[in-house]
């Protein structure tokens, strides 16, 4: 069930990648439906083990839009340089799946935004102290 679920989030988010560029922009783009897979690949990494494939198609949907507006967001509106979007997609669904597991009801709410505010928290720290060393 985890690769099942895993290609259906990836080809749903390309798809919905894609139709996202082709109402924006009047035509879908390759790196856009590549970038779709990857944000529904790494939007299904969390929940892989718990749901199916209806949910998958869900998540993966929501994930492709979600993370065709962060791409534009993070640079333009947030200010931060993030040049292979790695943060706009990776970060930005790794968060929304983690959300969507407790959604779906696989783990509680309290779980869930407490392993997002951990891991916030540690990343934080980490980039501080990485980027002090590079400095100096």
């Amino acid at each position: 069930m985890a690769i099942t679920v895993t290609h259906i989030s990836a080809a749903a988010a390309s798809l919905t990648w894609a139709l996202g560029e082709k109402v924006k922009y009047g035509r879908g783009s390759l790196v856009g439906v590549v970038t779709g897979t990857i944000a529904g690949l790494a939007s299904i990494a969390p929940a892989s083990g718990f749901i199916g494939p209806i949910k998958a198609l869900i998540i993966g949907s929501l994930a492709g839009i979600l993370c065709q507006e962060a791409v534009i967001v993070v640079p333009t509106k947030l200010n931060i340089d993030d040049n292979l979007d790695v943060f706009a997609v990776h970060g930005v669904v790794g968060i929304f799946c983690t959300i969507m597991v407790a959604a779906f009801g696989v783990v509680t709410w309290q779980s869930q935004l407490g392993a997002i505010g951990i891991i916030a928290i540690f990343t934080y720290v980490v980039s501080v102290v990485l980027g002090n060393l590079l400095v100096f």
